[in-house]
């Protein structure tokens, strides 16, 4: 009996040893974001998002909406960003900006920027 748990314990601990950990998925690829402007509705016209054409296969895009009226570069102590954390994405499949979102107004005081292959600095996005 003892042998035996032996034998069992030894096989367990070489098979746990001899294990490989879990591969980690590649870090994403971002690329750049284009707004098509879809139609105008009285001062504000709609937008949709899309990546960019060079875009490798399996790359996303990360979106925001910010303010150009209020931002921290020039002083102010506020810079609205929508959403207030994080980023939409744009995928080759589609998005998941809200639609009331998508309006912008034709006075430019919201830019549309994506976020850098880096995932850390913002550029304005290109709107057609």
């Amino acid at each position: 009996m003892k042998r035996s748990m032996l034998a069992l314990t030894a096989t367990a601990g070489m098979l746990l040893a001899g294990a490989s950990p879990v591969p980690r998925p590649p870090p994403p690829i971002y690329c750049p974001v284009v707004m098509y402007q879809d139609y105008y509705f009285a001062l504000s016209y709609y937008v949709v998002p899309a990546l960019s054409p060079d875009c490798p296969p399996g790359g996303v895009g990360r979106l925001r909406k910010s303010s150009t009226l209020n931002q921290k570069a020039q002083g102010a102590h506020y810079q609205p960003i929508r959403p207030q954390s994080g980023a939409w994405t744009v995928t080759v499949f589609g998005d998941d900006v809200p639609r009331s979102e998508r309006f912008t107004n034709v006075f430019s005081t919201w830019e549309w920027q994506y976020v850098e292959a880096d995932g850390k600095h913002w550029h304005t996005a290109d709107v057609r």
